[in-house]
């Protein structure tokens, strides 16, 4: 996989953001305390969209001692491709002992319903066509988005040439790693369609 940077009309000096990850918290008493990690990127190892919801540990657990080594449960939205939800939870194993395997529920929409799905643009060209705004953002939408965005590309333009930079077909750069290992977390990576979240 060719670099950014060596792709036809890409200058090979370009400076243009092509990774982000970044924690975002929400200021509003639902979400206190809740950390949002975010990342996009060109050129990654995989192309995908997809939602994943790491569910907090709970004190008091009825198995706290077989625990010790369980993943987290997670639910995962996926968006894009094989649009669907993964659920992936601790089960207790069955018999008398108390131990917890990885368990996983899916729903893969296009694997259910075995049809050539519309693409994401080909449904909003649809929908134009129709003019049916419904799946379109509003425009208070878009304008909060960039009333977010904005100080960011402002301090991303300060600041000195040098940034951290990652190879063409990887998940991104260390510091992305870095980010969110900080907090004792990471992210959670694709899978294919029946192993698991993502």
């Amino acid at each position: 996989m060719l670099p950014y940077r060596k792709e036809m009309f890409v200058s090979p000096s370009s400076e243009i953001e092509t990774y982000a990850a970044l924690e975002v918290r929400i200021n509003n008493k639902r979400w206190k305390g809740v950390p949002f990690y975010l990342r996009t990127g060109k050129r990654l190892a995989a192309s995908y969209a997809k939602i994943d919801l790491v569910l907090k540990y709970v004190p008091n657990k009825p198995f706290s001692k077989q625990e010790s080594g369980a993943l987290p449960n997670v639910i995962t939205i996926r968006i894009q491709p094989d649009e669907g939800i993964v659920i992936r939870f601790n089960a207790k194993y069955p018999g008398y002992g108390t131990n917890l395997n990885p368990a996983t529920m899916e729903f893969c929409h296009p694997c259910q319903f075995d049809i050539n799905s519309p693409k994401a643009y080909e449904t909003l060209l649809y929908e134009i066509i129709l003019g049916d705004q419904t799946l379109f953002t509003r425009w208070d939408g878009v304008e909060a988005s960039w009333k977010y965005i904005e100080p960011i590309l402002e301090i991303a333009k300060n600041k000195k040439k040098e940034f951290p930079n990652y190879r063409a077909g990887s998940f991104g750069p260390e510091e992305s790693e870095r980010l969110i290992k900080r907090d004792g977390r990471e992210w959670c990576m694709p899978r294919k369609i029946g192993s698991g979240p993502g």
